[in-house]
């Protein structure tokens, strides 16, 4: 936020994104930042990596609450192709898609809760796959046309690609060197 103040008194023009984890999103400060972000509405994009994993496990309202939200794509790519096919209907399906998308915020507001970012006044977007590069770099290019925050929820899964990530989930975490040949992390 605060890169965000010192670039717009210099009238300058550069974008900002700030990323953050989800076990971060429950702090104190995390909660602080997002709310005088959502009230100054200054142009940035807040990337939160959901891996669902912290040093402890998860709990609580807010872990609770990105739960739902993964989910939520799914309800996302249903409205999309129901759109797509009303605006297909010759004559009406305009007019049909326009009240079907008021119909469609009103049924967002009460099924996601992509809406409590909504509510914080910075937009809302995702969930996004954050190993599919294409889906991503859209989501992000989209962000930055946008006035205003934006936040761009990406889910990853901690050592992606690593054969042995299961194995070693905590200590993942933070990783130390790995020897080569064995695939063994040092610590």
């Amino acid at each position: 936020m605060g890169m965000a103040a010192a670039r717009d008194l210099k009238k300058q023009s550069f974008d900002i994104v700030a990323v953050i984890g989800d076990g971060a999103l429950t702090g104190g400060m995390a909660l602080e930042a997002l709310n005088h972000i959502g009230h100054e509405k200054k142009d940035m994009i807040i990337v939160l990596n959901d891996n669902e994993m912290s040093i402890a496990p998860n709990v609580g309202a807010l872990h609770n609450m990105l739960g739902r939200l993964r989910t939520a794509g799914k309800y996302n790519k249903a409205k999309e192709d129901i759109e797509f096919l009303m605006k297909k209907i010759p004559a009406f399906g305009g007019k049909i898609a326009s009240v079907a998308e008021r119909v469609k915020d009103r049924l967002k507001y009460m099924l996601v809760s992509g809406v409590f970012f909504e509510e914080l006044g910075i937009t809302y977007l995702g969930p996004v796959d954050g190993h599919n590069i294409g889906a991503l770099m859209d989501n992000l290019t989209y962000a930055k046309k946008r006035k205003g925050p934006v936040l761009v929820h990406v889910l990853t899964q901690k050592g992606k690609g690593y054969k042995n990530r299961r194995k070693w989930m905590r200590l993942a975490h933070g990783t130390g060197p790995v020897l080569k040949k064995s695939n063994r992390v040092l610590s």
